[in-house]
């Protein structure tokens, strides 16, 4: 928190249904936005920034900030249930009539907030993601010490395959896919390790134990630092069934280790032809038959030097370049 002047705790919560975000919430919010006098707001999450937007609409003009918001992935897309998809495009068309800048990060989100008119005209622009830095994930040789130092503690052997899933536990990041997918593989010597933790990790549990994986299966919980485990691994796993940007795809690649991932907006993007293998979503066959390819490091060897190369369009330089002309730009035409 060093970098930020004050911080206010807003009650607000993920959940469309938690009844504190239109009351509580919005009262706190309306009061931190009435005096400390912003001239520029960036949201991110989707009710977060429902909330932000339509309060700071509510505000007189001469008080209102230039609002921002980034939408990691809509609540719609194109695998997701009519009803539901028509509701919360619904609630960002009405939302975006106070934003002056949407920011989408995958080209699916950016068509359909045109298509959709989600914003004004020339007010939707696609930023690369939220940036990462490329050097902080350098392989180094330490950091490939500690990589088979972490396969040593967890007592793997040289002839073991592993393969990290470092998400949070939820129905949405799709783990039980993984479980089946290594039920059908036989080999005895492929491992997935969970890093993470969230709602789902005791239904994991009872899952892994139904299947008799426990052997096979490792949950790490929440780590500090997922370099060496990713390095340790013939590939990341990201069978998600909706994803904006995913962060540890750019995070996988940057290290030199292939991603199978599912087939939708954002990982494809990311993965590409060089990046490692999509698959169907909630195909445990598809995923076993990609388990298998990369164990025998059919892609592996070639990721460095072809992958690099294009993620530079993702780094956080880049990304704070990006977001430097965006608010100035917005602040210019306030005359601020």
């Amino acid at each position: 928190m060093d970098h930020f002047d004050t911080v206010h705790d807003i009650p607000w919560t993920r959940s469309v249904r938690d009844p504190r975000n239109l009351a509580k919430a919005t009262r706190q919010l309306r009061r931190v936005l009435t005096e400390n006098h912003y001239d520029l707001v960036h949201t991110h999450t989707p009710i977060a920034s429902f909330l932000t937007r339509t309060v700071c609409g509510s505000l007189p003009a001469k008080r209102r900030p230039r609002i921002v918001y980034t939408a990691h992935g809509f609540h719609f897309h194109p695998r997701g249930k009519p009803v539901t998809n028509c509701v919360y495009a619904a609630a960002e068309k009405i939302a975006g009539r106070w934003c002056d800048r949407l920011v989408v990060i995958n080209q699916t989100d950016y068509q359909a907030a045109r298509r959709l008119k989600l914003a004004a005209h020339g007010q939707i622009v696609q930023f690369p993601g939220i940036g990462i830095d490329l050097d902080w994930y350098e392989p180094s040789p330490e950091m490939r010490q500690s990589a088979r130092e972490l396969r040593k503690d967890l007592g793997f052997s040289p002839d073991d395959v592993v393969f990290a899933m470092l998400a949070e536990m939820t129905p949405n990041k799709n783990h039980h896919v993984i479980l089946h997918a290594l039920e059908h593989n036989a080999d005895e010597h492929h491992h997935v390790v969970f890093a993470g933790d969230g709602e789902m990790r005791e239904s994991l549990e009872e899952e892994t134990r139904r299947l008799h994986l426990e052997d096979r299966v490792h949950f790490l919980g929440v780590i500090g630092d997922i370099r060496p485990l990713v390095l340790a691994s013939a590939a990341t796993l990201l069978p998600s069934r909706r994803e904006g940007l995913p962060r540890v795809v750019l995070e996988s690649l940057a290290l030199g280790v292939p991603v199978i991932g599912t087939n939708i907006r954002g990982i494809a993007e990311l993965i590409g032809e060089d990046g490692g293998i999509l698959i169907e979503s909630d195909d445990s066959f598809d995923l076993a038959r990609a388990m298998r390819v990369l164990a025998r490091s059919e892609i592996g060897p070639v990721l460095p030097v072809q992958v690099r190369n294009r993620l530079t369009e993702y780094s956080l330089p880049h990304l704070l370049d990006l977001h430097d002309d965006l608010y100035g730009a917005l602040l210019q035409d306030a005359g601020r």
